[in-house]
């Protein structure tokens, strides 16, 4: 592991006095903050609302982290975050958030009373066989995002992932090696970072 481990999460108003990693480091960002209308509600890749003002003062520090290639998200809150990086970045659709389908831009309150009692017994119980009526399954989702960072390279240095909560946290917990229903103890706040060194890809 390089810098602060996956069970570390770092703001990046700290970015800046950070040392200098070394070449190989991947550093997993969550985008910024976006309006307030939108808490407590299921954000998949169908609504695609801005950064925040909020959002967007926080991300500002995120030019000084030491990054040589930049990969991110299609959505605009992602985008948004990464056009603060100190380099141009890559528009990679694997990273963009899960489609949640009819439950997109819903509250937890509201799905329990429209979604049929199975869909939340296995949202709550067996989360890897979730389907999203009308989106995305979990299988398909999991598989494109670990497609995704198998294929990142080594040789192209330190490389940040500006993307979403359930791409992080679905990461993270294949790489620490834990179930399913631990996955929401993986999630950092919007704006922060995890970083890891390229060999822990190798799990995957």
């Amino acid at each position: 592991m390089s810098g602060a481990s996956l069970g570390s999460t770092v703001f990046p108003d700290v970015a800046g006095r950070s040392p200098v990693d070394h070449a190989g480091t991947v550093f997993l960002i969550r985008h910024g903050e976006i309006p307030a209308n939108y808490a407590g509600r299921y954000l998949g890749c169908r609504c695609d609302p801005p950064l925040s003002e909020e959002g967007r003062e926080s991300c500002r520090a995120l030019s000084e982290l030491p990054v040589d290639r930049v990969y991110s998200s299609p959505l605009l809150r992602a985008r948004e975050t990464a056009a603060f990086l100190p380099v141009k970045f890559t528009v990679e659709n694997r990273l963009r958030e899960i489609d949640f389908g009819q439950w997109e831009n819903l509250t937890f309150e509201q799905i329990l009373r429209r979604a049929p009692e199975e869909a939340i017994r296995i949202w709550k119980e067996e989360r890897d066989a979730m389907v999203f009526p009308g989106g995305e399954s979990v299988a398909e989702f999991h598989f494109r995002v670990t497609a995704f960072f198998r294929e990142l390279n080594e040789e192209d240095g330190n490389t940040a992932v500006v993307t979403h909560g359930g791409v992080i946290m679905y990461l993270r917990r294949i790489l620490a090696g834990a179930s399913a229903q631990k996955e929401q103890t993986f999630l950092i706040p919007r704006g922060s970072f995890v970083k890891f060194a390229f060999a822990e890809l190798k799990k995957l």
